[in-house]
């Protein structure tokens, strides 16, 4: 299990609007991890590595173990969870999530989507081949991927650069560019805001590490470019919520009029 180094060793991904956390939980000491899901918050505390003591574990139920997956497939996976970009799994209910396993634990990834609640991999799911893969979705049938296959354009550090609307259904042959970022870009990010009819994907493009542009995409693919300074915080984006980005200027900039201070 290859968790960020930021983040804490057990990790509640996603699920809080319909009263599930799922959790991730390294497996020692064998490799890999194990993903687990709980009906209610309150049994946070009865976690696999709890420090509770005198908890039950029965309402902990385990969906997929990395290790049994290599044992099974014959590779070294391991599941990359990284804190860029948005979390993996699709609003509003939160059960189909986009796992990424990389076959040694490298930058590349092979993208597969996963049912939390079947405990499986989805048959005919959006699936990505090893590569330098960015997917989040816009909503339960359509997601934004930008990957490093074949002749995709690339960015300077290896990263995709064309960003593709992919339905459901489609080959992503098939699915079609709404954006590509200059390849002297070091990389873009994707991220997402919002559920149902109102979510939207967001497209971080990192000009340097300094200078960002935000631009927002509807269901349809249409882009919006978000009318804010250039020079943020790394990385760019703070966070999102269903109506609102977050966002650290590193330069002093006037926003509708009104002079904000660095660092605001």
């Amino acid at each position: 299990c290859n968790l960020a180094a930021d983040l804490p060793r057990r990790v509640n991904i996603e699920g809080a609007a319909k009263g599930q956390f799922t959790h991730i939980h390294p497996a020692s000491p064998q490799p890999g991890c194990t993903i687990g899901i709980a009906a209610d918050d309150s049994l946070l505390r009865d976690a696999p590595g709890s420090k509770r003591k005198g908890q039950a574990l029965e309402s902990w139920r385990t969906v997929l173990d990395v290790a049994a997956l290599r044992d099974k497939e014959g590779k070294p996976y391991e599941l990359m969870w990284y804190p860029l970009g948005a979390p993996p799994c699709a609003p509003p209910d939160y059960n189909h999530c986009l796992l990424q396993l990389s076959p040694g634990g490298g930058d590349d990834v092979e993208v597969r989507e996963f049912d939390l609640d079947a405990g499986a991999f989805v048959e005919s799911g959006f699936r990505v081949p090893v590569a330098r893969t960015q997917i989040v979705w816009v909503d339960a049938d359509r997601v934004l991927v930008a990957h490093s296959l074949g002749d995709s354009p690339r960015t300077s550090s290896g990263w995709g650069a064309a960003v593709r609307l992919w339905h459901r259904g489609e080959s992503l042959d098939e699915a079609r560019i709404i954006y590509t970022a200059p390849t002297t870009d070091p990389i873009l990010v994707l991220d997402r805001m919002g559920e149902g009819s109102t979510g939207r994907g967001v497209i971080l493009r990192v000009i340097d590490y300094s200078t960002f542009e935000i631009k927002l995409v509807d269901v349809s693919g249409a882009i919006t470019q978000v009318d804010l300074p250039r020079k943020l915080r790394p990385f760019g984006l703070l966070g999102a919520t269903d109506t609102h980005l977050v966002v650290q200027l590193s330069e002093p900039a006037d926003v509708d009029g009104r002079h904000w201070p660095a660092e605001t």
